[in-house]
């Protein structure tokens, strides 16, 4: 059972003329030989930023061998932490996926997760 994790921009609406916020879509893809439950996706927040520590919507679908399942999260969710990387697919066992990425910037989320403090765009009163 392998999940493949991916995400992208992408841009909230089609017509230019109404002014819309920009959304994060997240996609897994079953790339094993059997059928995989993806129960769902979500973003996870570092420990100490006073945040929930993940945000999961659930998806609850039976993924076939190369069959692919999205989900879309507005900016908003991400509340000032703008680490895409730090999202995830967790499969019907629990299994939690996160995208494939270097060997370095896997330790730099990691740090991110157990040692950042609060959402990279916010700054707290003195």
């Amino acid at each position: 059972m392998s999940l493949k994790v991916s995400w992208m921009k992408a841009a909230s609406c089609t017509d230019k003329e109404t002014p819309c916020k920009t959304r994060l879509r997240i996609t897994a893809v079953n790339e094993g030989n059997t059928p995989t439950v993806i129960a769902g996706m979500g973003i996870r927040y570092p420990r100490r930023s006073g945040l929930p520590s993940r945000i999961i919507i659930p998806v609850d679908q039976v993924l076939a061998p190369s069959e692919e399942a999205s989900v879309y999260f507005e900016i908003e969710h991400f509340q000032g932490f703008y680490r895409y990387d730090a999202v995830f697919a967790q499969d019907g066992d629990g299994k939690t996926y996160y995208p494939e990425t270097s060997l370095v910037k896997r330790i730099g989320r990691f740090f991110c997760w157990h040692f950042s403090r609060a959402p990279y765009d916010e700054k707290k009163p003195r």
